[in-house]
């Protein structure tokens, strides 16, 4: 019996730590998606697209595309 329960533990604590380093990609991948992306493609303009930034507050970034299509935040 306290070797099922080592094994619960350790299959729990795997089960964690893996749904930890997901949970840490996906934040990285909206924030990339959102933020370094888009400056990467676009650097001179100041993250317009996604209404960050001092054009966006008069509405000026509807016009500005937001990237190449296989980069949008899509999802």
């Amino acid at each position: 019996m306290k070797v099922a329960i080592e094994w619960l533990k350790m299959f729990l604590g795997f089960f964690f730590a893996v749904s930890m380093v997901l949970a840490m990609a996906q934040v990285a991948h909206i924030y990339a998606y959102q933020f370094v992306y888009p400056q990467y493609f676009y650097p001179q303009y100041n993250y317009p697209q996604y209404g960050i930034g001092f054009p966006s507050y008069f509405g000026w970034n509807q016009q500005i595309p937001a990237g190449p299509p296989n980069f949008r935040l899509s999802h």
